[in-house]
């Protein structure tokens, strides 16, 4: 009993500065393209001119916080830290001619408030992820090959952001278990690329004006409800593939078309892949699946 009173004691004086120590060590990091002549430490007085000077300070779990102005910068981010801008419309990072504009190698990254462009949209991603547990949120991309790319990445949260633009506006490819909603998707050659991805969550997306809505490619068990297809030259489209675990349907309920008749279900047009040997080569045949319940209204 002694023993055990003791350990508590020990546990009650420690645990405060176990705490504090924590607490020391997560600090926000700030940065402001206005600071040309420095000093720059980082701080609230003496900000970065450049986010890349913030990356190389930063360690895990700390704040970056972005004024408003232009950042010319591609951004790999290694650590598990937090890249918040001013606003959703500024500041802007431009990541010129080179590469994918910002590059997330780290899990439980999150990216919250900026306008990333590039001056050659045949380049490479808005933002690439290549992690896990990733929050990108409340930002507009606009002029990439990709807006947001999702590259074996799982649990990660794509959420209220607006892309314009691109060749692809956002792309999972081997990547499960992601929500992507409240998105607005235009003027994309295509707006939502699901590619070898499952149980995916892909709910309440404004997808307009883009050659094609969605398409998913030998991809299973995703969920598509509450989305609104507007003004696209084609709504939606997928492929499969006749081999076991490629089978299983995408799950469409409760999706606004407006290319829908009115009435009875909606049927999404697709092709079904035959090997016919392992090389492989095979045929391709019509296969359908279908959104139950449409809606009337959209979201």
């Amino acid at each position: 009993m002694k023993k055990i009173i003791a350990l508590i004691f020990i546990l009650c004086i420690a645990f405060p500065t176990i705490l504090g120590n924590n607490i020391q060590s997560m600090k926000t990091i700030y940065v402001d393209d206005d600071n040309t002549e420095g000093p720059w430490d980082g701080s609230i007085e003496h900000p970065y001119r450049f986010i890349t000077d913030a990356l190389q300070e930063a360690s895990g779990e700390d704040t970056i916080f972005v004024n408003f102005g232009t950042y010319a910068e591609n951004l790999m981010i290694a650590q598990s830290i937090i890249l918040i801008g001013e606003d959703q419309t500024q500041p802007i990072i431009n990541g010129g001619t080179t590469g994918n504009v910002i590059l997330v190698t780290a899990s439980d990254v999150s990216i919250q408030g900026f306008f990333i462009t590039q001056d050659d949209s045949n380049q490479d991603a808005g933002i690439r992820v290549n992690a896990d547990n990733c929050d990108i949120s409340r930002n507009c991309i606009d002029d990439c090959n990709e807006g947001i790319y999702l590259d074996t990445a799982f649990n990660c949260n794509l959420e209220k952001n607006t892309i314009n633009s691109c060749l692809i506006g956002i792309y999972l490819y081997d990547s499960d278990s992601n929500t992507i909603q409240m998105n607005e998707v235009s003027n994309c050659s295509t707006g939502i690329y699901i590619e070898e991805s499952s149980k995916n969550l892909v709910t309440v997306n404004s997808i307009q004006e883009n050659i094609r809505g969605i398409f998913s490619s030998y991809a299973t068990d995703n969920i598509l409800t509450q989305n609104s297809f507007l003004n696209n030259e084609e709504s939606a489209k997928f492929t499969k593939y006749l081999f076991p675990g490629f089978l299983k349907p995408n799950k469409w309920d409760n999706n606004y078309w407006d290319d829908w008749i009115g009435f009875g279900v909606k049927f999404i047009p697709g092709l079904m892949y035959i090997p016919i040997n392992e090389d492989p080569i095979g045929y391709f045949f019509p296969w359908i699946e279908i959104d139950w319940d449409p809606l009337s209204v959209s979201q």
